[in-house]
């Protein structure tokens, strides 16, 4: 049984990753003033999980494989500046 539990969990967790990457594609053709804004917005809210001292969620093993698919499209390290 622990073999099918394995292949939902794998099916599960492509459909997350498509699902990201398609959500990439998506929001890569909006506004700069959209992106901007959205920016600002996760900023604040992390500030004030860090304000309110909450723990970080663990993120999934699909979530984890889309950010290293998408840290390899680009240069993030050059263009992340601290404000």
């Amino acid at each position: 049984m622990s073999s099918l539990s394995s292949v939902v969990d794998f099916v599960l967790a492509v459909f997350d990753v498509i699902v990201d990457l398609l959500t990439f594609f998506y929001l890569s053709f909006r506004a700069t003033s959209e992106l901007a804004a959205e920016n600002l917005f996760l900023r604040k809210q992390l500030g004030l999980y860090v304000e309110q001292k909450k723990k970080p969620r663990w993120a999934t093993d699909s979530a984890c494989f889309t950010l290293a698919l998408l840290a390899r499209l680009f240069e993030w390290r050059s263009d992340h500046r601290q404000v």
